[in-house]
């Protein structure tokens, strides 16, 4: 709720990005998948935001998905990663650099065998 308030109050503050991504985190903590998600599609969806931001917020969106065991909702996601930010991020070691079609592929696997 103060992170609302706080967003309310300074709603174009520099540290957005920030917020949605502490936000992310609290409502991860809380088992609010949809919440978490809602506030990583902000980060994504502001194009005001730096590429490696965007990028990396997609990626959890995806990555969300799959450690919920989701993998339809985790490969549209991560196609969208790789349809929408096709630069590697500037970091080489981000793990939103390993998600390309054979990753996706894994998890099409997955769901073909479940278990």
């Amino acid at each position: 709720q103060e992170f609302n308030n706080l967003l309310k109050k300074y709603p174009s503050t520099k540290f957005l990005d920030t917020v949605y991504k502490v936000m992310a985190s609290i409502y991860l903590k809380k088992k609010d998948i949809e919440n978490a998600v809602a506030m990583y599609r902000k980060i994504v969806e502001n194009e005001s935001f730096d590429y490696d931001t965007r990028r990396a917020a997609q990626y959890y969106i995806g990555k969300i998905y799959e450690r919920e065991g989701d993998y339809i909702k985790a490969i549209e996601e991560y196609q969208k990663l790789i349809k929408n930010f096709p630069e590697p991020h500037s970091e080489p070691a981000h793990p939103s650099n390993e998600i390309d079609e054979a990753y996706i592929n894994k998890l099409k696997e997955k769901i073909s065998k479940p278990g």
